[in-house]
């Protein structure tokens, strides 16, 4: 059996959280190739997987055969290291976003099409089930009047490590912790025709949004949401709230009620740990069958359009039409789905 070749760069506090324990029991299809990690200290994650180990990914790429690169960095990273595993003709699965701008996003889509490679980021709570679930009922509760989504942590100090840096994050929590609730509004809804936000900057040596709310508004629709995002909240929350004229939606991480009728997330294992696995073995599946099981590259790009829009508002104190923000080559997409 060909075994699909896999490598990491990064080996950070995720890496060893989310992936480590995976790589220790693989499955027979697919092998580990090397490390990479500017850290030398990270050599002994190499030894116990009996793995090369670099510190420098262009030589990991030169003197390794990979199929595919997973990548768990600092977002202002990425960029160089997937155009040069693309030019190598190697997959990329990275951990959001899928890119910090639309013009780096238009960029991997042009890298995809010339080396005929994918490049998937990690949308943890599309393989959770009670997500999947609360999509497919979106249509029993009648015509959708109201989204409410609260995605808030209690971080003790928002501005440790790189997130606290612009020139490493790109951007605050709109651009980092946001994706999630944002890929799920665009996964579920569609990508909505405005969108307005405002940002909170409580600390005045700090340029990057530790909180932000921001509404959003299917105008043919008449449907208005809401999304707050905060990484120095009182107390850590992630809900959706979906009112419809017949029912309401309740979704939490565990937790899933449409009008009486509850989910709970007892006989399904939780573990976001496994989400991601779940996510990312989903992908070297596709990879090695070749089959197209992939998120659609418009659904990923959408969710670029939203934060950007979110920015655009809060440099210009102004709703924004997503329309007008990106229109090629994707302008023939239909943005809401509801």
């Amino acid at each position: 059996m060909t075994k699909l070749k896999i490598a990491f760069v990064g080996l950070g506090n995720q890496f060893i959280s989310d992936y480590f324990h995976f790589l220790k029991n693989l499955p027979e299809y697919i092998e580990i190739s090397a490390l990479c990690d500017i850290n030398p200290e990270k050599t002994h994650l190499a030894k116990q997987l009996e793995v090369n180990f670099y510190d420098n990914y262009k030589k990991m790429i030169d003197n390794e055969k990979i199929d595919l690169l997973i990548l768990i960095l600092p977002h202002a990273l990425y960029f160089d290291i997937i155009k040069y595993g693309a030019q190598n003709h190697i997959h990329i699965f990275k951990e959001k976003p899928f890119a910090t701008s639309i013009s780096e996003a238009t960029e991997f889509i042009k890298l995809q099409k010339i080396y005929n490679i994918q490049i998937h980021t990690v949308m943890k709570r599309r393989q959770n089930p009670l997500y999947k679930l609360c999509k497919k009922h979106l249509n029993a509760i009648g015509k959708i009047k109201k989204i409410i989504i609260n995605h808030v942590l209690n971080v003790k100090d928002p501005l440790l490590g790189w997130r606290g840096s612009f020139v490493k994050a790109k951007g605050g929590c709109i651009l980092d912790l946001g994706y999630h609730m944002i890929d799920i509004i665009n996964w579920f809804f569609g990508l909505p025709e405005k969108i307005y936000s405002k940002r909170f900057i409580f600390n005045p040596k700090n340029c990057l949004e530790n909180t932000a709310l921001i509404f959003f508004e299917y105008t043919k629709n008449q449907i208005e949401g809401q999304l707050l995002i905060s990484r120095e909240h009182y107390k850590k929350n992630e809900e959706i709230i979906i009112i419809g004229e017949n029912k309401t939606i309740y979704l939490k991480k565990n937790m899933l009620s449409i009008g009486n009728k509850k989910y709970a997330q007892s006989s399904i294992n939780d573990n976001q740990n496994n989400l991601t696995i779940s996510s990312l073995l989903d992908f070297c599946n596709s990879i090695k069958n070749k089959t197209s099981n992939f998120t659609p590259i418009d659904e990923q790009l959408f969710n670029v359009i939203f934060i950007q829009s979110c920015y655009t508002s809060l440099q210009t104190n102004s709703c924004i039409e997503t329309n007008l923000i990106y229109k090629e080559p994707y302008e023939q997409f239909t943005t809401s789905t509801i």
